[in-house]
């Protein structure tokens, strides 16, 4: 038997936009930063190989309180940003559905960096300031009151304006945004493994409430959240 709503469902999906517009991706957060600051140089780490970050990724989700290192952090965020954004992707239509992707970080137990909402830039190189008041604490209660994401150093967030990426790229570009995310969010797994440090992803939220907590645009949403830092 074939059911018309689950027929509706695939149809609206099939749809991919012939001339992908990356140039129409909005900001999804309506305030403006109030200043933008350079990421730091990563330290002097030693480079585990490929086959031993795969086989020995897991989610540890432990996190204790134990202070993240400057040079530490700098070297988490060079290793997940270097070459993830608009143009990697082969695929017209996946390389276009990466620029409809931001990215921020919420930050604890960061030396070097206040606590607070940290929006990325494009590139990954530079963090904007936003939110002091947002904590981790905060994230953890929108995220069904999961407490071990408010003992995480960093809470990195997947936000995009469904609207303007479906006027981009078509129905089907929600598919291929939540690809990218989740390749963005496997890089976060293998450069915490490298770094000796937990990850775990967040796939459950209440929508409207964690829109409101990081100032969202309307339309805009929260996709995917990971967190990482030290763990016990």
């Amino acid at each position: 038997m074939i059911y018309d709503i689950l027929k509706d469902v695939y149809q609206a999906g099939i749809s991919i936009a012939r001339s992908p517009a990356v140039d129409s991706a909005t900001h999804v957060f309506a305030r403006k930063p109030d200043r933008m600051r350079p990421g730091p140089d990563p330290g002097p780490f030693e480079t585990m190989s490929f086959f031993h970050a795969v086989t020995h990724r897991r989610s540890r989700r432990n996190f204790s309180s134990q202070n993240l290192p400057e040079p530490v952090w700098a070297a988490f965020l060079n290793r997940v940003f270097t070459r993830i954004f608009a143009g990697q992707d082969p695929d017209e239509t996946g390389a276009a559905a990466s620029g409809f992707l931001e990215m921020a970080m919420i930050s604890r137990n960061m030396e070097g960096l206040a606590p607070g909402l940290y929006p990325f830039s494009r590139d990954g190189a530079a963090l904007a300031c936003r939110q002091t008041g947002v904590s981790a604490m905060d994230l953890a209660r929108v995220c069904l009151d999961q407490a071990w994401i408010g003992r995480a150093a960093m809470n990195f967030l997947f936000v995009v304006d469904l609207a303007a990426m479906e006027a981009a790229l078509g129905a089907r570009g929600y598919r291929y945004v939540m690809m990218h995310a989740g390749r963005v969010g496997q890089r976060l797994y293998m450069a915490a493994q490298e770094l000796g440090l937990g990850c775990c992803g967040i796939g459950a939220m209440y929508d409207k409430e964690a829109a409101a907590l990081l100032g969202l645009n309307h339309g805009s949403v929260l996709l995917y959240a990971v967190s990482a830092g030290p763990v016990k």
